[in-house]
């Protein structure tokens, strides 16, 4: 009987200092409604897929999403396939949420005319700012081109594995 009252605390103590992912795969037309985007982007599910269509009249088209517990993510990480005319940087950007003048940068360099989805992983944690609840938004750019073409998401994963 000690045993199994030992198993049974072991398993809830352990179970409580799990942290849940937050994930997001994009399978029927539903799973856009938490995400906002750039109105130079035209988003649609397709075969599993976030698509993003870019139309040409803007250098950051981009894609967020409100309410990521941060304490509980530490990394973010996003699975895709970018066939854009110039995109070669994925900016994920935050504003702290002790100071809403202030916006967090992290800058990740993409490839550019894939043939197959690649994932990318963001250390979030790794700036001080990343805590509580926060709203983070992935720009892709090349800083001075106005995006055509597509960039088309499998899944982004906010959690505390690198």
């Amino acid at each position: 009987m000690k045993k199994i009252i030992f198993i049974l605390i072991l398993t809830i103590v352990g179970g409580a200092t799990q942290l849940v992912a937050q994930s997001y795969t994009f399978d029927n037309k539903k799973d856009l409604k938490p995400w906002r985007h750039a109105s130079c982007v035209t988003p649609r599910i397709t075969d599993g897929s976030l698509m993003l269509t870019m139309d040409g009249t803007d250098i950051n088209p981009n894609i967020r999403i409100s309410r990521i517990n941060a304490d509980e993510a530490k990394y973010v990480h996003i699975t895709l396939k970018n066939n854009t005319n110039a995109v070669n940087e994925l900016r994920f950007n935050f504003t702290d949420p002790s100071d809403d003048t202030k916006n967090i940068k992290i800058n990740v360099p993409i490839t550019n005319g894939d043939d197959s989805f690649k994932t990318y992983t963001i250390h979030a944690g790794s700036k001080a700012e990343w805590k509580g609840e926060v709203t983070p938004n992935f720009r892709f750019t090349d800083r001075e081109t106005k995006i055509t073409g597509t960039i088309e998401i499998h899944e982004i994963v906010f959690d505390a594995n690198p």
